[in-house]
């Protein structure tokens, strides 16, 4: 008898807390997450492959699991991985980190009778500045100038500190190498543009970029034709991914003839690159612009930089090489970028992977101050280590999921995502940096309120576009894997985390199964 009264005071407790708010929030979410997912497995069951998946939604602040589906399944990420790069990048080295790009001289500039400013060589040493582009290296350019130099000999690019970052994987910019000397997120660009009717179009590459010291040819190919339809093939030979640099040891430099010690330099003897622009542009096209890998980064920062400073006024009496910063050779003068809060909205909002990488190599800072991708490894694992991780719950290898080899779990994934959310030395940063829903980069133009109400329902509307501006994510996609890593303020005005990780599943199917999380979450009506 006791028993049996147990039993329905029990129930009846049950029952009383689904009648609460909150009760019946979590109630409504888990039996919908539930129905989508049984109807997702059934879906996925008569496919030919046996695609994987696996959703996690937590209390963002409490980490405790709202529900969960094959939370302990290695799974690759694609770029959701970026989410690790970013918070681990913000704890390790702070919002306010920046990257510094030093330029020394074998002798400061002196005025008077006879000196006219003449510096020796002139070297550029990097650290892996993600953002550093042509505006910055120009301004760089004229405050050497400004400095009182003149004339230099050679432009000697050192790139050394880096070590044994990779190079492009291919011609496209998310394949893009990494290096401690960096511009243009390492690629080129090629402007198009339409000229006469029947008449060649008007093409360009990135300023320098065509110079003798990049032994570029550019042959266009490229027809002015009707209307504003456009049909462009951009190639290049070698390809990125296949190019090898040939370099020959100069005999000497300003400060001596050995390489030991910073003390020499290589003078780089690039192969004759081919790019060809080819196809039709539309006489009432707007001007188009093209992307493409840099096969050598050191060679193209330093073909740049030599390109500003003579436009500045600058000398060159040499070319660029390639070399340690001499012992001997004097500070100029310093340029920081912007900080790394800044930097990692550019890398989340549009899911950069040079960015990322970058970012990732910085994490792996030596005692003997080289960068490294095995101690940038280490040292985000040990991150991991303090937020409860286990190490067998994750493989990394890169910082931006290009990398097939990666694997993580959704509960990991979804531990970091609370973590980042329960640390207001780095919430800010973060949690801004991701996209919006139907707002903002890669979520731009995905909308999850398909169907707008009647004129008349103004206050049901406002509340529905309230509801998706309180979602922010990061997206991943790879051939095969789609996912999708972030938050969402629910119906009873909880933040939770929401993580979904598709494997082997086609991207339609992968995205309408993010979306319907994230509806289901946030209370969001079609």
């Amino acid at each position: 008898m006791v028993l049996k009264f147990s039993i329905r005071l029990l129930i009846c407790y049950c029952v009383f807390s689904l009648l609460l708010p909150v009760g019946i929030v979590k109630a409504d979410v888990v039996r919908e997450l539930t129905q989508l997912v049984v109807g997702t497995n059934q879906k996925f069951a008569r496919a030919k492959r046996k695609p994987k998946f696996g959703v996690v939604v937590a209390d963002a602040r409490t980490g405790q699991a709202v529900f969960q589906h094959n939370a302990s399944q290695l799974l690759i990420p694609a770029s959701v991985l970026k989410v690790v790069t970013s918070v681990a990048a913000l704890k390790i080295l702070g919002g306010e980190h920046t990257y510094p790009s030093e330029i020394f001289v074998d002798r400061l500039p002196q005025v008077g009778a006879g000196k006219q400013g003449t510096i020796g060589n002139l070297y550029f040493r990097g650290y892996g500045d993600p953002i550093l582009v042509d505006e910055k290296l120009f301004k760089i350019a004229t405050a050497v100038y400004r400095n009182g130099v003149k004339t230099i000999e050679n432009v000697v690019i050192d790139d050394t500190l880096f070590v044994d970052s990779p190079g492009a994987s291919g011609n496209r910019p998310y394949q893009a190498g990494l290096s401690a000397t960096s511009i243009n997120h390492n690629s080129y660009a090629v402007d198009i543009s339409p000229s006469a009717l029947g008449k060649k179009a008007h093409v360009f590459l990135t300023g320098g970029m065509d110079g003798g010291d990049m032994n570029v040819e550019l042959i266009n190919e490229v027809v002015t034709g009707n209307g504003s339809g456009n049909r462009i093939i951009l190639t290049q030979s070698p390809q990125s991914a296949n190019f090898k640099a040939h370099v020959r040891e100069e005999g000497s430099t300003a400060m001596g003839d050995e390489r030991g010690g910073g003390n020499g330099s290589l003078e780089a003897r690039l192969p004759r690159t081919i790019v060809k622009v080819r196809g039709q542009i539309g006489i009432n096209s707007k001007l188009l612009t093209y992307y493409s890998s840099v096969a050598y980064p050191p060679a193209y920062l330093g073909t740049l930089l030599k390109h500003y400073l003579e436009v500045v006024g600058v000398e060159v009496r040499g070319g660029v090489q390639l070399g340690e910063t001499a012992r001997e050779a004097k500070l100029l003068n310093v340029f920081y970028s912007e900080s790394l809060a800044k930097i990692i909205k550019d890398l989340n909002q549009f899911s950069n992977n040079f960015i990322a990488g970058q970012i990732f190599y910085s994490i792996g800072q030596d005692s003997l101050g080289y960068f490294r991708q095995d101690v940038a490894v280490e040292r985000i694992s040990g991150f991991l280590d303090t937020l409860g991780i286990s190490r067998d719950s994750y493989a990394i290898f890169d910082g931006s999921g290009l990398n097939r080899e990666n694997r993580i779990t959704p509960g990991a994934l979804t531990k970091v995502l609370v973590a980042a959310y329960s640390d207001f030395s780095i919430a800010p940063d973060f949690v801004s940096s991701l996209p919006r829903f139907g707002y903002s980069g890669t979520l731009r133009k995905r909308t999850l309120v398909r169907n707008r109400l009647p004129a008349n329902s103004v206050e049901e509307n406002a509340r529905r576009e309230a509801q998706v501006r309180s979602m922010w994510a990061k997206t991943g996609t790879l051939n095969g894997v789609s996912s999708i890593a972030g938050y969402a303020v629910g119906a009873d005005d909880k933040a939770y985390t929401v993580v979904v990780i598709s494997n082997g599943v086609s991207k339609g199917h992968a995205m309408q199964l993010e979306d319907e999380v994230f509806r289901i979450v946030g209370g969001v009506k079609r």
